[in-house]
């Protein structure tokens, strides 16, 4: 019973310090969480805008923007044909940096 307890406690105290940490750093999450919706609703966005007959769009004389897709080793070593193992790959790496 002793050992149940012990562990408890060691449970109960690691999820205290869990908290406080958040606690402590929930400016830098909600910063970063900030950053990731935006770059997430820029891609989106850039991505709907070229799904039309747009192939490039001309911002000054000298920058244009061109879709173009990476499907070299770097970007396409795990483009499968279903977005269901993508997803796990990706909540896989979103636990692993959590922990």
């Amino acid at each position: 019973m002793k050992n149940v307890q012990c562990v408890g406690k060691l449970v109960r105290d690691l999820v205290l310090d869990m908290a406080k940490i958040i606690k402590k750093n929930i400016l830098n999450i909600a910063i970063i969480f900030l950053i990731l919706l935006f770059d997430q609703a820029s891609k989106f966005y850039v991505i709907s805008i070229f799904e039309g007959s747009i192939n490039e769009i001309f911002l000054t004389s000298f920058l244009n923007l061109h879709l173009i897709w990476n499907e070299g080793i770097a970007f396409g070593l795990f483009s499968f044909e279903s977005d269901l193992y993508y997803n796990l790959i990706s909540l896989l790496i979103f636990i692993i940096i959590t922990v």
